[in-house]
């Protein structure tokens, strides 16, 4: 399955597409850098059931993945980018 990664940055939303299988934080922070790659330090978070922002880490990834959604057959996983 597909995975659409949609990060958001001062209003503007950049999307990427990556297999599922090969999706862990880390590649979450390549392709930001993939497609913002003059962005300096940064944070990443996620919006919870509660409307939480909670921050993307290691830790918090299976969370994160819980929190997408499915449309046309692929996993929609959406990501706010602060910079620090």
């Amino acid at each position: 399955m597909t995975a659409v990664l949609k990060f958001r940055f001062s209003g503007e939303v950049r999307r990427s597409q990556i297999q599922l299988a090969d999706l862990d934080a880390d590649a979450v922070v390549r392709e930001l850098s993939r497609l913002w790659p003059a962005l300096g330090d940064r944070s990443l978070g996620y919006f919870d059931e509660d409307g939480d922002l909670c921050g993307l880490c290691p830790a918090t990834f299976a969370d994160f993945l819980e929190h997408g959604t499915e449309s046309g057959g692929r996993r929609v996983l959406r990501l706010e980018v602060e910079e620090v």
